[in-house]
């Protein structure tokens, strides 16, 4: 049995029922039930996302320890796959852009009615309510993205997936209602090459939601198993992106020497080979500059960024161009060139709003850094408005736990 809303509630009777309703007979039929179905349709912008009686729905489901099951319409599923297979930015999207204050409802009245009984909620507010939802989502697509990994992997391999992957997968577990079309997106099997691409998306994924150990086991695979594949190109796209964000993994837990060794051994052949305006080179360019950043050679971290930023003629709103913007802004900040450091960030804020990703990491870190300028410069009500709004972001679209938040929080 599932919570239904269309079923359980008469929504064209909601004036009829008391302000405790909401809290008790609400929540109380929600958890009685035990069992909820959130369908996300469409993939690309979710209604029940937006609406203020589905989100309230989920929090009663989660605060009352009921069974949250997500599903894609079968026919929204090969949209679901692409977007993890390829196109990042909507996975993100969906998980940064969940805001109970912009929810709507069909009456005015019942949006009013929810809103309230969030607010005289003794536990939780609007962004509470947010985090609650976000949380979920991240432990779905989790699961998700393991799952379609493991299923393409092939059994014959001499190379098998890392046992933290199957561990993972297990702590992510959700429950399906209908495996048939749970297994929808894997019956066509993908080459090796399209395979490298999507082992690179969910290390991407599992590192955005600060499952950073297993991201780096799952890269390190994927490199090999590249490396061993006739198939594959040594120094194709896909083996780049992997070596990339393998790189960016190296340099994060300090181990720069590797990582300095396969930037070195890509730098220069992607300048030559792809231009400046390849998403690969530009990939590789910001770990290099942060490489040389935090082993203290800021002067050669500052040529690389300067060069990159200076050739490419990409918008202002790529985003490979606004990470380099950010790291560039957060690299003159330790150069004590706060004026300069304060347009980059700025920029690569301005940026993120065209790209339409409410809460995009480079949005986060770069408000984070700002207020620390803002700071130094003894602006302090715009540094702690700067502060509060990437700290509530953070926590709402990556989790307490991620990196962004915890460097906000110190």
């Amino acid at each position: 049995m599932y919570w239904l809303d269309i079923c359980a509630i008469n929504q064209h009777r909601t004036e009829e029922l008391p302000e405790s309703f909401w809290h008790n007979a609400f929540l109380n039929a929600v958890g009685s039930i035990g069992r909820t179905l959130l369908i996300l349709y469409p993939w690309t912008n979710p209604i029940p996302l937006t609406r203020s009686w589905c989100l309230w729905e989920i929090f009663a489901t989660v605060s009352t320890k009921s069974k949250l099951t997500i599903v894609i319409p079968p026919q929204e599923r090969e949209k679901f796959t692409k977007s993890l297979s390829e196109e990042f930015e909507d996975l993100m999207r969906l998980v940064g852009e969940v805001d109970v204050r912009k929810s709507t409802a069909y009456f005015a009245k019942d949006r009013k009615r929810i809103f309230a009984a969030i607010e005289s909620h003794k536990s939780i507010k609007m962004d509470d309510l947010n985090m609650i939802v976000m949380g979920e989502l991240r432990r779905w697509l989790i699961f998700e993205g393991l799952k379609c990994l493991t299923k393409q992997w092939p059994s014959s391999s001499s190379l098998p997936l890392p046992s933290s992957i199957f561990k993972e997968m297990n702590e992510n577990k959700t429950e399906e209602i209908d495996s048939t079309s749970a297994d929808h997106s894997t019956k066509k099997k993908l080459s090796n090459t399209q395979l490298i691409r999507l082992s690179n998306q969910v290390s991407r994924l599992l590192l955005e939601f600060t499952k950073y150990d297993v991201a780096l086991d799952l890269l390190e695979c994927a490199v090999k198993f590249g490396e061993h594949s006739e198939d594959v190109e040594e120094y194709g796209e896909e083996m780049q992106n992997v070596s990339n964000f393998l790189c960016w993994l190296l340099i994060d837990r300090s181990r720069y020497q590797r990582a300095m060794r396969l930037l070195k051994k890509h730098f220069e052949r992607n300048k030559l080979k792809l231009g400046w305006n390849h998403d690969v080179t530009l990939q590789c360019t910001a770990h290099l500059l942060r490489c040389f950043h935090e082993t203290g050679k800021l002067e050669a971290a500052l040529s690389v960024g300067e060069e990159a930023l200076s050739n490419s003629t990409l918008s202002d709103s790529n985003v490979r161009i606004l990470e380099l913007k950010f790291c560039v802004g957060k690299l003159l900040i330790d150069m004590s060139r706060l004026p300069e450091a304060k347009t980059y960030l700025e920029e690569a804020m301005l940026g993120c709003e065209k790209l339409g990703v409410k809460r995009h990491w480079i949005k986060m870190s770069s408000e984070a850094f700002l207020g620390k300028i803002l700071m130094e410069q003894s602006n302090f009500d715009k540094a702690e408005n700067a502060i509060r709004n990437a700290l509530r972001d953070a926590r709402i679209a990556r989790g307490e736990d991620h990196k962004i938040t915890l460097y906000v929080v110190v």
